[in-house]
């Protein structure tokens, strides 16, 4: 008998979503009125709802992806030099467990 799917699952294969996801709000975010800015707005609300799904056990999280430091500057996070966007979500080894709403 194969094993149930976990509702939690290690989130590793899940970054790759959470890259689609920045790129879409990243699209959307430019495609709208210039009066937009450059949509780190946007970058930081993807990066606090994904955290928000998440169980961080290890507490890697909770000490670096904290309000008073740039989402830049934040553990696994990288952004573009120039516009100061979400390039890429590296987390590995991390223990995250969680998961990710529906519409994601």
């Amino acid at each position: 008998m194969a094993a149930a799917a976990s509702s939690s699952a290690r989130i590793p294969p899940l970054i790759i979503v959470l890259v689609l996801v920045l790129s879409a709000v990243s699209a959307s975010s430019s495609s709208s009125s210039p009066a937009n800015g450059t949509g780190s707005d946007a970058d930081l609300a993807a990066l606090l709802a994904f955290k928000a799904q998440l169980s961080d056990p290890a507490g890697i999280l909770a000490n670096s992806w904290v309000a008073n430091r740039s989402f830049c500057h934040w553990a696994g996070v990288t952004c573009s030099r120039r516009r100061r966007r979400v390039t890429s979500l590296s987390l590995p080894g991390t223990s995250l467990l969680g998961s990710l709403a529906p519409h994601v």
